[in-house]
């Protein structure tokens, strides 16, 4: 019967949901190929969380990732997805959340488009990747903001 408790009690305390492996969110935007005489820029922002458990209290990060499963549920992103030139300047958003890592990368210069989104079901797949990329960039914008410049 210990042995029992003992086996229940750690496929409680390790199963899904009780406790966050490190969720992160990276932003990266990188030139593409410069003249050898010329410097090139990246640029990055990240967002992690590590050691907490869904069972305490919530705190700011968690609402960021809340959001952001949020987005990816709504724009049902459920695998990587890239269109990228060679040689060109991208964007590049990775997500580490719930155990799953989804990437997306895009050119910088095709992030541009409307901003009267469609209805979801007449969205293709890059205008659902473009929109929840816009959704995650922005929140973690917002989230280093906060962070860093508000303290």
């Amino acid at each position: 019967m210990r042995r029992l408790a003992r086996a229940i009690f750690l496929v409680t305390a390790l199963g899904p949901g009780s406790a966050f492996a490190e969720d992160v969110v990276r932003i990266k935007f990188a030139e593409g190929m410069t003249a050898s005489s010329t410097s090139s820029e990246s640029v990055n922002l990240e967002v992690t969380r590590a050691g907490s458990t869904r069972n305490g209290p919530r705190n700011d990060v968690d609402n960021f990732f809340d959001a952001v499963r949020s987005i990816l549920s709504r724009y049902r992103i459920d695998r990587d997805w890239a269109q990228l030139a060679p040689d060109s300047s991208y964007v590049e958003v990775i997500v580490q959340l719930d155990g799953r890592t989804r990437r997306f990368i895009i050119n910088a210069s095709d992030r541009a488009r409307s901003r009267i989104p469609p209805k979801m079901e007449e969205m293709d797949n890059d205008t659902r990747y473009l929109a929840a990329m816009e959704q995650i960039i922005a929140l973690a914008r917002e989230r280093a903001g906060t962070r860093v410049f508000k303290q």
